[in-house]
């Protein structure tokens, strides 16, 4: 479908290959790691600028039924865009909604990120005012800056922080990626928990997007005590996904070590944000995950799902 508005164009595909960006490009987003997953995205909308062959708004939906979510297969993946009008961004939203409709959906989820990510609050104010509801979780994020993330730490954990002085943090070559996935559901096994991704899917998303990821790793002289695998979500945040420790360092609460580690990492790499995600297992808030992160110097926010 192609529809004007004013100098501007609308996609259902992909534009050629001449088009850039005009905002920062998230992982989720990029071809590479849309390719990587079980199932491509059943409908995808571009708002253009074919003058300048700039892209200045996308978002993907997967099709389950009658109900299209956008990004079943990433944490988020709202309407993304550099700066917009409200008149041309409510025009590209009504342009979506109607084609969506056109092509069956009974119900369309959204899901947005984090305020830590930056989104433009357009969006959200256009969901609301074409009577989408939204579920939030509560999400933690960690403000990467010059200071120790020890100065930010609740007393509590900076003692557990001292039990670790004697560990070892490592980022580790990506080919450990079957030891540091096998260490981890070791882990979750030991507390009842699951993880979301298989290791092949993991694989395959890894090696698609090898230069998006960290395998992070704390050792107790050659004994592994925490690890944890991060995504480059884009040059300005990482997310600290999949984090674990053994049960035998309960104690010591070697994560407290890693996370300090990854922090003074992240800010020599010019990271501004280490998003720690939410804290839910089936929609139920973990109260004690909830207080270990803010403990640690987690900054909350919501992470939202609006659905119409």
């Amino acid at each position: 479908m192609h529809t004007n508005i004013d100098n501007f164009l609308i996609l259902e595909r992909y534009p050629s290959r001449l088009f850039v960006r005009s905002y920062q490009q998230n992982l989720y987003y990029r071809d590479a790691y849309l390719r990587s997953q079980p199932q491509a995205p059943n409908y995808s909308f571009f708002l253009t600028a074919p003058d300048s062959c700039q892209i200045l708004a996308e978002i993907h939906f997967h099709r389950e039924g009658r109900q299209a979510t956008s990004q079943l297969f990433a944490p988020f993946g709202s309407l993304v865009s550099g700066p917009l009008s409200t008149e041309v961004a409510r025009l590209f939203l009504t342009d979506i909604l109607k084609s969506l409709e056109n092509k069956g959906m009974h119900r369309i989820s959204i899901c947005h990120p984090s305020s830590c990510y930056n989104p433009n609050p357009i969006w959200e104010d256009l969901l609301l005012e074409f009577g989408f509801k939204g579920i939030s979780a509560i999400n933690h994020h960690l403000k990467v800056d010059e200071r120790p993330l020890s100065e930010k730490m609740h007393y509590m954990e900076k003692r557990k922080l001292a039990k670790c002085s004697d560990f070892v943090f490592r980022v580790l070559p990506k080919d450990q990626l079957k030891v540091i996935y096998d260490y981890i559901h070791d882990c979750r096994k030991q507390k009842q928990q699951r993880l979301s991704l298989s290791y092949r899917r993991l694989e395959r998303i890894v090696q698609n997007n090898i230069d998006h990821f960290l395998l992070c790793a704390v050792y107790d002289e050659t004994m592994l005590a925490a690890a944890s695998i991060v995504i480059k979500v884009n040059s300005n945040c990482w997310y600290q996904f999949y984090p674990a420790h053994h049960q035998g360092y309960d104690r010591q609460s070697p994560m407290v070590f890693l996370t300090s580690e990854l922090y003074c990492y992240a800010h020599h790499q010019g990271i501004e944000v280490i998003d720690l995600g939410t804290s839910e297992l089936d929609q139920q808030p973990l109260e004690g995950l909830l207080t270990f992160k803010s403990r640690l110097g987690g900054i909350q926010t919501n992470k939202t799902v609006y659905s119409i």
